[in-house]
């Protein structure tokens, strides 16, 4: 058996990539809305065990995750949906007459110290239990991973409008999409397939 532990030093959000709604998409002239009931799902690509070296390679997924969520500021998610609460209208300020809808999700990343150690069945004086070895003490430290932001089980972001070029000309220039499309990642770099457009 082994023991587990993680302490977390830092932690900082940022936006994660979009999560696009299906069959979102609007060309000219359509009344462009998305309803409050849609939904989409948050997968996370980044796995829990990332980065672990020499005794912590023994501690199973479900036993590092179980340490993690005791020691960081937030649960680890490998997937999430969110629901739309309510009507989202094509931005006003749109220069393109086409496009579809995504979600942004907010994503947090903590860093900290991770810490396993055997975990021995011992005999002692008047009985016997399970007691923590230092001999095969391992400490990863900067050991980080991340995971998309949740309050209640639902994940946090922004719903917002991603212009692209009518008649299948792709995304629209960078330049014209929301600040927080902008954000390194956030973009697929294409209209994603199955929002129809």
């Amino acid at each position: 058996m082994n023991s587990k532990a993680y302490c977390e030093v830092n932690n900082l959000w940022f936006p994660g990539p979009e999560s696009p709604f299906l069959n979102s998409a609007c060309t000219a002239g359509d009344s462009c809305t998305l309803s409050a009931g849609n939904s989409t799902t948050v997968t996370n690509s980044w796995s829990i065990n990332v980065g672990i070296t020499g005794n912590s390679g023994k501690v199973t997924p479900a036993e590092l995750t179980g340490a993690f969520n005791f020691g960081a500021s937030y649960t680890y998610s490998t997937s999430i949906t969110y629901t739309v609460t309510e009507t989202h209208t094509r931005a006003d300020n749109a220069t393109s007459n086409c496009g579809y809808f995504t979600f942004v999700p907010y994503y947090l990343s903590s860093c900290g110290t991770l810490t396993t150690s055997a975990y021995e069945y011992t005999a002692f004086v008047g009985g016997a239990d399970w007691q923590c070895s230092t001999d095969d003490l391992s400490s990863t430290g900067n050991y980080c991973n991340q995971s998309p932001f949740t309050v209640n089980g639902e994940a946090q972001g922004q719903v917002i409008w991603v212009e692209t070029n009518c008649n299948g000309g792709g995304l629209a220039s960078m330049s014209t999409q929301q600040p927080i499309y902008q954000y390194p990642g956030v973009s697929l770099g294409k209209v994603p397939s199955g929002v129809g457009a």
